[in-house]
């Protein structure tokens, strides 16, 4: 069971019952994506230092948490009951919506405006499943966007 809150939300339940209850047909393809800005809340704080999870941004390039957006969709599409993941691709984009943002907020010559960060702004994952489906992640955690459900 993927313990991931976000398949709990009532919006998310709903779509799980109208799948259950054959509204949109077979389900072959689901779209997810964890896009809003979070650099001053999740990888750094608001002056400008880097939290924790900002290490993560200049280590690796990958998604860095695909479980928010794919919970609901591992229900929607009967993963680990009936169908399986059997493998993943993943594509990132450069990397220059950190240091663009530190130049906005702060100046050009800010530490974190001048560093290398590994991560790319935008992670593209395809999932094929053992039935032949497919899932598409996006991951978008530091662009400037707002938040919306």
């Amino acid at each position: 069971m993927m313990l991931e809150n976000w398949s709990f939300r009532r919006d998310n339940l709903a779509v799980l019952k109208m799948i259950r209850q054959g509204l949109f047909g077979e389900i072959v393809h689901c779209h997810c994506a964890h896009s809003h800005d979070c650099i001053d809340h999740w990888f750094f704080n608001t002056n400008g230092e880097m939290r924790w999870g900002g290490e993560y941004l200049l280590k690796r390039n990958c998604d860095q948490y695909p479980t928010h957006s794919l919970g609901p969709v591992i229900s929607w599409m009967d993963i680990g009951c009936g169908d399986y993941f059997e493998y993943i691709t993943s594509t990132a984009t450069r990397s220059i919506g950190i240091n663009a943002y530190f130049k906005r907020k702060f100046t050009p010559e800010h530490p974190n405006a001048k560093r290398k960060y590994k991560q790319g702004d935008i992670v593209t994952s395809t999932i094929k499943t053992v039935k032949g489906n497919t899932v598409i992640i996006n991951y978008d955690m530091q662009l400037p966007r707002p938040y919306d459900n």
